[in-house]
C-alpha cells in the first residue's frame, strides 16, 4: 500500500492562491529545491512528515491531495530491490517515518537477520546522495557499547540505504506501550543511563543526534541502543541561500514533540544541549505517559515551548521526587544556558535525585498505574463516574496511607487486633477443614472403612494372623480386606546399614486403597504367597534422600533383615495408613508373609485391617456382616470370647479423637475475632471523632460530601487490607505449627 500525491490537484491549488512558490516553501518549511520536485512531480509518493505538513498548510481532507493506491511498487523501487537481492533479501517491513521504511532483510553473506534502512528519495533530495552517504560513513565511525552500529551504506536505483543489527526486543516507544503509557523512574534509569552514555560519545566526536525520541531507542532487556545519529539532522538542513530571509519555524527538523528551541528556530550552531532538551522531554514523557507539549498541529505543538515552559511533571507522576522534577525542568529550559551541561551530567543528576523516591511514592505509581491501565481496558472515560472514581482512588489510597501514619498508635493498635483475630482464626479453621472436612488422600475415600477388634478394656485394636485370615476370606458388602503390620527392619547392601521403619503389607492394600507408585508398580496378587520372591516397595523420601531418585533402583535387590528383597515401585510421599487414631510413615513396604503357625495364632494381635465398601453398600450392613462373620470366629475359638468387630469410616476414625478440641478451639478463636473486629471499631469511631475539625475545613474549601466519605472508607480499607496481609502471614506459621504438633494423629495435615 502506498500512498500517491495527486499532483493535478496540488497544481489547481497552487494556481488559485496568490503566493509565489517561494513563499509556499516558506510556509511549509521547505527548501525551494525540495519543493520545487514536489511540484514539478519528483516526488509522487511523499513521506509521512510531508504528506502531514502539507495538508496542515493547504487546510484540505486527505482524499483531496493524496490516494492509497494497492498496485504493486512502482518502478524505480522494483528497481532497488532487483538491485539488492544479490546481497540482501527483504523479509518484512518493521516500520515508516518520516526519513523512509525500515525493512527486516536476510544478509546472504553473513546468513544474519538485519535492519536495512531505505531513506525516501524525497527526504535526501535537500542535500543530495553522495553528500548523505559521507554523512552515514561518518555516523559508522562511532564505536560505543549505547549506539547501534552500521554494519553497511550504499545507493541503488535512487535509493540511499544503510544497514544495522536487527534488535528484537523493540524499542522503547514500544515497551512503553505495553507498560501502560508510563515507566517508574527506578525502572526507567538504566535506559536513561545507555542513552546520556551514548549521546556523551557522539558529541565528544563533535557529532550530534537532534532526532532524540523513543522510536530511535532500541532495547534488548535493560540494555538501551540509540540509532540515527546525525542523520535526520541532514536531511532536513534547509538551503543556505533563502536561510537569512527565514521568518519561520523549522518544523520539519526533528520530532515536533521532542525538538529543542534552538533546533526548531533553525539555528545553526548548536550544541551538546540540544540533544539534551530532546532528552529530558523523553523521561518527561517516559514517567509522565504523555509527551510535555501537546497540540492539534504541528505548529500548536512546537510553539508551545516558546510560549511557557512545559506543564509541571509532578502533576502527571505525582510520586516523583521533587528533586527528580526538578532535574528534568532544567533539562527542558528555553534557555540553553539553564540546561545540565551534557547527557552525561543530567543522567547523574537525575539518579541523586531518584535516591530520595520513597516507599510510598512507588506504591502510588503502582497504584496509579494499575487503576489506569484498568480504566483504558474497560473503555471508560475520565467524564464518567466510575472514570472519575478511578482517576482519583490512587491519590485517595496515597492521602489514607499518609493519614495513617500520622497517628501510628491507632493504626499499629488497628491492625495488631485484625491480625491476631483473622491469625488465629484462619489458622484454627484451616486444620479443622484439612482435618475434619477435606477428604482422605485416597481413591474414593468415603468407601474406606477401618475394621477393629473391641474388648470391654478398648475400642479399636488390632487382629492376629488367624482372625485376619478368617475375616479376609470375601465378605460380601466389601471388595476387599487389607491388612499392614509395622515394625522396624536393618537395611543392608545400599552403602552403610541403617534401620528403616517398615510396615508389611497384604498385596492387595495399595488397590483396596486406591494409591498408586510413582516409579515401577505397587503390590499386586500374588506377590504374597510364600513361592513369589520377596519385593519391597520404598517410600519416596527415602528413595530421593538415600538413593538420590535414581530410577535405576527399580528391579535392583536391596537386603532387609538379611533376607533379599527385589524393589518393584515406590511410594508416593506423605503416603501413611491411618490406624488406631495415629498415622504413622514408612520408609519400605514389604509383603505381608505367614508361617503355619503364625497362620493358625489366634492372641499375637498387631495386624491393622482397612477395607473399601461395594458400590451402594453402607458402612452399618458391612459392620453387621463382619459382626456375623467374628461371631462364628469367636464359636470355633473359645479363647477370643469377650472379643468383638467393629467397621467404622476411615475418616471418622482418623479424626475421633480431635473432633471434639478442634471444634471446641474454632468457636473460641470466633469469639476472638469478634472482639478483635470490636476494638477496632471503637479505635475507628474515636479517630473520627477527633477528626471532625479536619473534616469541616475540608468541607469549607470544597470537598464534596462524597470525596469525605469515600477517603474515610479507603483508610478503613487500607488498614483492613494490612490486618488481612499479617494475619494471613500469622495464619500460615499457625497452620505450620498445628500440622507439626499433630502430625501423628492427623495425617490430612501432612
Amino acid at each position: 500500500m502506498r500512498v500517491r500525491l495527486r499532483h493535478d490537484q496540488l497544481q489547481r491549488l497552487l494556481a488559485n492562491s496568490p503566493l509565489s512558490q517561494n513563499h509556499w516553501a516558506l510556509k511549509l518549511g521547505f527548501s525551494r529545491g525540495h519543493w520545487s520536485e514536489i511540484v514539478n512531480g519528483r516526488h509522487p509518493y511523499p513521506s509521512a512528515r510531508t504528506r502531514e505538513r502539507i495538508l496542515e498548510v493547504f487546510g484540505v481532507a486527505f482524499d483531496i491531495l493524496f490516494a492509497i493506491e494497492d498496485a504493486a511498487p512502482a518502478g524505480d523501487e522494483i528497481d532497488f530491490r532487483l538491485a539488492l537481492s544479490g546481497r540482501y533479501s527483504l523479509l518484512g517491513e518493521l516500520g515508516q517515518g518520516g526519513m523512509g521504511t525500515v525493512y527486516l532483510a536476510m544478509d546472504r553473506r553473513q546468513g544474519r537477520q538485519v535492519a536495512l534502512k531505505v531513506v525516501n528519495p524525497e527526504a535526501a533530495g535537500g542535500i543530495g546522495i553522495p553528500e548523505l552517504l559521507k554523512e552515514i560513513a561518518l555516523v559508522g565511525r562511532l564505536q560505543h557499547p549505547n549506539i547501534l552500529p552500521l554494519f553497511e551504506s550504499g545507493e541503488d536505483a535512487g535509493y540511499p540505504w544503510f544497514v544495522m543489527p536487527y534488535v528484537r526486543g523493540g524499542s522503547l516507544r514500544d515497551l512503553l506501550r505495553s507498560s501502560g503509557g508510563r515507566l517508574a523512574l527506578a525502572d526507567a534509569l538504566p535506559f536513561i543511563a545507555g542513552i546520556s552514555a551514548a549521546l556523551d560519545h557522539a558529541h565528544g566526536e563533535r557529532i550530534l543526534h537532534c532526532d532524540v525520541k523513543p522510536e530511535n531507542v532500541l532495547l534488548h532487556g535493560r540494555h538501551a541502543w540509540v540509532v540515527d545519529f546525525g542523520i535526520a539532522r541532514k536531511l532536513h538542513t534547509e538551503a543556505e541561500e533563502w536561510r537569512p530571509l527565514r521568518k519561520e519555524l523549522d518544523f520539519s527538523a526533528g520530532t515536533p514533540a521532542y525538538v529543542s528551541p534552538e533546533q526548531a528556530s533553525g539555528e545553526q550552531e548548536l550544541d551538546a544541549r540540544s540533544d539534551v532538551y530532546s532528552l529530558g522531554c523523553v523521561v518527561y514523557e517516559i514517567l509522565a505517559g504523555r509527551p510535555p507539549f501537546e497540540g492539534g498541529t504541528t505548529r500548536e505543538v512546537v510553539t508551545r515551548r516558546f510560549r511557557a515552559a512545559a506543564p509541571d511533571l509532578r502533576a502527571w507522576a505525582p510520586e516523583l521526587p521533587t528533586a527528580a522534577a526538578d532535574v528534568i525542568a532544567r533539562a527542558m529550559a528555553f534557555d540553553r544556558s539553564a540546561r545540565p551541561a551534557s547527557a552525561g551530567v543530567f543522567a547523574f543528576a537525575l539518579q541523586q535525585a531518584a535516591a530520595g523516591e520513597t516507599r510510598l511514592a512507588g506504591l502510588h505509581r503502582g497504584l496509579e498505574r494499575s487503576l489506569g491501565r484498568a480504566r483504558r481496558r474497560a473503555g471508560l472515560q475520565p467524564s464518567q463516574p466510575i472514570g472519575r472514581f478511578l482517576a482519583g482512588a490512587g491519590k485517595d489510597l496515597i492521602y489514607a496511607f499518609r493519614s495513617l501514619r500520622r497517628t501510628p498508635t491507632v493504626t499499629v493498635a488497628a491492625i495488631a487486633c485484625l491480625a491476631l483475630g483473622l491469625g488465629a482464626t484462619t489458622a484454627i479453621f484451616s486444620a479443622v477443614y484439612t482435618a475434619l472436612l477435606r477428604p482422605l488422600p485416597f481413591f474414593e475415600p468415603e468407601r474406606l472403612v477401618s475394621v477393629f477388634r473391641t474388648t470391654p478394656f478398648f475400642e479399636t485394636g488390632p487382629f492376629s494372623p488367624g482372625t485376619y485370615l478368617d475375616l479376609a476370606r470375601a465378605p460380601r458388602s466389601l471388595e476387599g480386606v487389607a491388612a499392614a503390620r509395622p515394625s522396624v527392619s536393618l537395611m543392608e547392601g545400599t552403602g552403610e546399614p541403617r534401620r528403616v521403619t517398615t510396615y508389611r503389607a497384604s498385596d492387595n492394600l495399595f488397590q483396596v486403597l486406591g494409591v498408586p507408585a510413582v516409579q515401577g508398580r505397587v503390590f499386586r496378587p500374588g506377590d504374597g504367597d510364600g513361592a513369589a520372591p520377596e519385593t519391597v516397595l520404598l517410600g519416596e523420601e527415602l528413595w530421593r534422600t538415600h538413593f538420590g531418585a535414581d530410577p535405576a533402583v527399580i528391579g535392583g535387590t536391596i537386603r532387609l533383615d538379611a533376607e533379599v528383597h527385589t524393589v518393584v515401585g515406590v511410594v508416593p510421599a506423605g503416603f501413611r495408613l491411618p490406624h488406631g487414631g495415629q498415622s504413622l510413615a514408612s520408609d519400605v513396604w514389604t509383603t505381608l508373609r505367614f508361617t503355619p503357625d503364625e497362620a493358625s495364632q489366634r492372641r499375637n494381635n498387631s495386624i491393622w485391617l482397612v477395607g473399601r465398601l461395594k458400590p451402594g453398600i453402607r458402612v452399618e450392613s458391612a459392620d453387621a456382616e463382619l459382626r456375623t462373620q467374628m461371631e462364628g470366629i469367636i464359636a470355633s475359638s473359645p479363647e477370643l470370647r469377650g472379643e468383638q468387630l467393629r467397621v467404622v469410616p476411615l475418616h471418622r476414625e482418623s479424626t475421633q479423637s480431635v473432633r471434639g478440641p478442634l471444634l471446641l478451639l474454632l468457636g473460641a478463636v470466633g469469639f476472638v475475632l469478634l472482639i478483635a473486629v470490636s476494638n477496632v471499631a471503637s479505635l475507628l469511631l474515636a479517630r473520627g471523632v477527633e477528626r471532625r475539625r479536619e473534616v469541616a475545613v475540608r468541607t469549607a474549601l470544597g470537598a464534596s460530601p462524597g470525596v469525605v466519605i469515600r477517603r474515610a472508607l479507603l483508610e478503613s480499607a487500607v488498614l483492613a487490607g494490612a490486618g488481612v496481609v499479617l494475619g494471613v502471614a500469622l495464619a500460615g506459621v499457625g497452620v505450620k505449627l498445628i500440622g507439626v504438633m499433630a502430625a501423628a494423629r492427623l495425617p490430612q495435615l501432612i
